[in-house]
């Protein structure tokens, strides 16, 4: 039903799930995908508040066009896919690292801080 993207290693354990992205550039691109997707909300709130395009899994890989077709693409030479280092540094103080999200109390992992996400990032899906 949904895409999700996880960037991963051969190393066991060594794999990240990106939850969400701040869109900088390509906005009007995202609202598009967005909007073509069969389940897209019956309020375009997102030219409001471009922060909630790729705030959540799903949501990010519609806005970026995420799908199936990406399966076991390799980031660093694969031209469909990549990531980019914005330059910003940041602190420790800076990053919350928090509990997994959706995850059953009954886990072993639910309570260890496997989150995390920028203390001021406006796209996060639940903080």
């Amino acid at each position: 039903m949904y895409y999700c993207f996880n960037i991963s290693s051969k190393d066991n354990g060594g794999a990240i799930l990106v939850r969400a992205a701040d869109p900088i550039e390509g906005i009007e691109k995202m609202c598009q995908l967005r909007r073509q997707h069969p389940k897209a909300p019956k309020n375009d709130s997102f030219t409001e508040n471009p922060h909630q395009l790729a705030s959540g899994p799903s949501k990010l890989c519609i806005a970026f066009a995420i799908d199936a077709s990406l399966n076991k693409a390799n980031i660093l030479d694969d031209p469909a896919i990549w990531i980019e280092d914005s330059g910003q540094v940041y602190g420790d103080e800076d990053i919350v690292k928090a509990t997994r999200v959706g995850i059953s109390q009954k886990n072993p992992w639910a309570n260890r801080l496997l989150r995390f996400y920028l203390k001021d990032f406006k796209s996060v899906s639940k903080k």
